[in-house]
């Protein structure tokens, strides 16, 4: 990774402190999807990009209408915040690639990275990072679209627009039950 910040604490970029394995400082594992996520090669100048984790499920068409409301033209970045949790849930995340805030956020994202400035950061998962980001961002909040505002809890996915058509089964009782239970069946 970069110029191999990694390489001289990799135990450590993995997350293993002491015989344990946190995932708040697995910086290996999640640069991995935040280096698929900011690929040069994915980016056009209209449209979106949008990052859906794997263990999402849909269960349901995703009309434009559910897209329409969780990535409005307005902003630059549409993101799954979380009021009683210490990072954003991005699971989902919407990129504007119509508005050069979008491409200057992933430059930044991917920056966090290839410079080894994650490292500085008290957190060095892909969601905790995204935050910071958007707070160097913030002389531009306004292009920030949060889709679960005013939404409490930690798992907020299901409990959005998104939960329409779209489960995250994250963690292990989640993927075991094959559905999230804090979802309202809303269909």
């Amino acid at each position: 990774y970069g110029s191999g910040h990694l390489q001289h604490a990799r135990p450590i970029a993995e997350g293993i402190v002491g015989k344990n394995v946190q995932y708040r400082y697995q910086a290996v594992k999640f640069a991995r999807k935040v280096f698929v996520e900011t690929a040069p090669g994915l980016r056009s100048t209209n449209g979106w990009l949008i990052w859906l984790d794997a263990e999402i499920h849909t269960f349901a068409p995703v009309s434009r209408e559910v897209l329409a409301q969780a990535c409005p033209q307005n902003t630059a970045v549409s993101y799954l915040g979380r009021q009683n949790w210490d990072h954003s849930e991005c699971s989902f995340i919407g990129y504007n690639m119509s508005n050069p805030v979008a491409h200057a956020f992933l430059d930044r994202l991917r920056w966090y990275y290839t410079s080894g400035m994650v490292f500085s950061l008290a957190q060095w998962h892909d969601s905790y990072v995204f935050d910071r980001v958007r707070d160097d961002f913030a002389g531009v909040k306004s292009l920030f679209y949060n889709i679960s505002a005013g939404i409490p809890g930690e798992h907020v996915f299901p409990l959005t627009i998104l939960g329409t058509c779209m489960d995250h089964l994250k963690g292990p009782m989640r993927k075991r039950l094959g559905r999230s239970p804090e979802r309202i069946e809303q269909c």
